[in-house]
């Protein structure tokens, strides 16, 4: 049915105040979803509830209309009343799951996709739910033998594009790339203008490090949905590693007028751009990655990136310990990695960070006597030789310019105070914000600033701080001592 522009402005405001016959208001609705006008399509449906409140139907439709216009946590809460009348309705309790998740609580999805599950176990898309919830949540052990089953019942399914595009992601979360290249290719052939097979497949090709047909597949993303987030995001960071910064700025630059208060892609514009001068990070970007990271960071940071260094640190620092017991301070001490291992040294430490997040898992490890939520710099201003040690591991990857911090150190420590730290090297004469978003120090710059300082370099090792797509990140640990 074709409706000329004017007679849609009819409907539209008729739709205002709806008829009050229930089927009519209902046949109106239904015609103003056919047109995508799901606001005036709302209005209907829910003038007709008023007087059928218990009609599943109308309130399915309602539901629908709400989630094609974004109301997410009421189109849930609309399903909740549906199921309190249909309590074993398997496509209810599997939509109320893909609403949680999408509203970004993967928690409840698993409760209601487990419910599902009771109702009929063999159903995949169940499987896949699970799995997709769990790996929301980290939480991959579980989540793997949810997508595992999901493909063997998808196997027995009609494969049209979407359920080999479900294929094809399970596939890849397993690790059983070249199963989910097949399949992901098959549904760019059976639908070659879908995006997220594109992006799938452009994912699967980048986890086995075949590059050039990952970019082009990330290229064919972005041309079917020019401001898709993830693609772009994705192709980003690809291009920053492949040195091809002019096509990772231009990804970056497209997520900030997406998405204007997005700190961490500004930041990430900067790296890639090289158009940081200030040689400070946003504070706000820091915050908002680590509370973000929290949850999930030092099992990323010590398994999948082999780090190390709080350990390194404290084996080289042992061997210049006198013996005496010291007032610590851990400057961006995150989760609290060091904690544990220095507390056998300490008289007190006090942890640092911007993070709360990132302070509350430190909390849980029962190695500080105190935890401060500050910048380091603030925080040492507040000491007056009043530390013996300050460590700070991996910190001034996020920070930069650290004459401010070293200006402040002096103050914070005791007259022959000491403070080790790590850096990631830089050849040259002073600091650089890679393209991993992370700064680079050089030796020359840091010894530059001890002098200025007063600071006298007790130790100077070269390390690995982490392996990275299979390579190593130099970097140096130092022992410095106040003069």
């Amino acid at each position: 049915m074709a409706l000329d522009k004017r007679e849609l402005k009819k409907l539209i405001k008729i739709a205002k105040k709806p008829p009050k016959d229930p089927s009519e208001c209902i046949k109106l609705g239904d015609q103003l979803t056919k047109f995508r006008e799901w606001k005036a399509a709302i209005n209907c449906y829910n003038s007709a509830l008023s007087k059928d409140p218990e009609n599943l139907d109308l309130l399915m439709k309602a539901a629908y209309v709400n989630a094609c216009a974004g109301n997410l946590i009421l189109t849930i809460k609309i399903y909740k009343t549906c199921l309190k009348l249909q309590p074993d309705n398997l496509s209810l309790l599997k939509n109320i799951a893909t609403m949680c998740n999408a509203v970004g609580n993967p928690e409840q999805a698993i409760k209601y996709a487990s419910k599902a599950l009771k109702v009929e176990d063999n159903d995949p898309n169940t499987y896949y739910l699970l799995a997709e919830s769990y790996t929301t949540l980290n939480e991959i052990q579980k989540a793997e033998p949810h997508y595992n089953r999901a493909i063997q019942l998808f196997k027995n399914t009609k494969t049209d594009s979407h359920t080999l595009i479900k294929m094809g992601r399970s596939l890849r979360l397993v690790s059983l790339y070249n199963e989910a290249i097949y399949y992901l290719s098959e549904a760019c052939k059976l639908t070659p203008n879908l995006p997220g097979a594109q992006l799938e497949l452009a994912q699967t090709y980048q986890a086995i490090s075949k590059t050039d047909l990952a970019i082009k597949h990330y290229r064919r993303t972005l041309e079917l949905s020019p401001k898709h987030s993830e693609a772009l995001s994705h192709y980003a960071e690809l291009m920053a590693l492949e040195n091809r910064l002019d096509k990772s700025a231009w990804a970056y630059r497209r997520l900030t007028k997406i998405f204007p208060k997005d700190s961490s892609f500004r930041h990430l514009l900067s790296a890639s751009s090289q158009e940081n001068i200030k040689g400070t990070t946003d504070e706000e970007y820091v915050k908002d990655v680590f509370d973000s990271y929290a949850d999930s960071f030092e099992d990323h940071l010590v398994n999948a990136l082999s780090y190390t260094i709080p350990n390194q640190l404290y084996d080289l620092y042992k061997i210049h310990w006198t013996g005496k017991k010291l007032n610590i301070m851990d400057l961006g001490c995150g989760t609290g990695l060091c904690g544990p291992i220095f507390k056998d040294i300490a008289n007190h430490i006090t942890g640092v960070d911007l993070s709360q997040g990132m302070l509350n898992e430190a909390q849980k490890k029962d190695a500080y006597n105190k935890l401060v939520l500050a910048e380091l710099t603030s925080a040492l201003k507040e000491e007056y030789h009043s530390q013996d040690l300050l460590i700070a591991a991996d910190v001034f990857i996020y920070v930069g310019e650290i004459d401010s911090v070293f200006s402040a150190a002096i103050q914070a420590l005791k007259p022959e105070g000491q403070f080790i730290f790590s850096v990631e090297s830089l050849r040259g004469d002073h600091f650089k914000l890679g393209v991993s978003g992370r700064y680079q120090h050089s030796e020359k710059y840091i010894v530059a600033l001890s002098k200025k300082h007063n600071l006298s370099i007790q130790e100077q090792i070269p390390v690995i701080i982490r392996t990275e797509l299979d390579q190593a990140v130099n970097g140096a640990i130092y022992i410095l001592k106040k003069s």
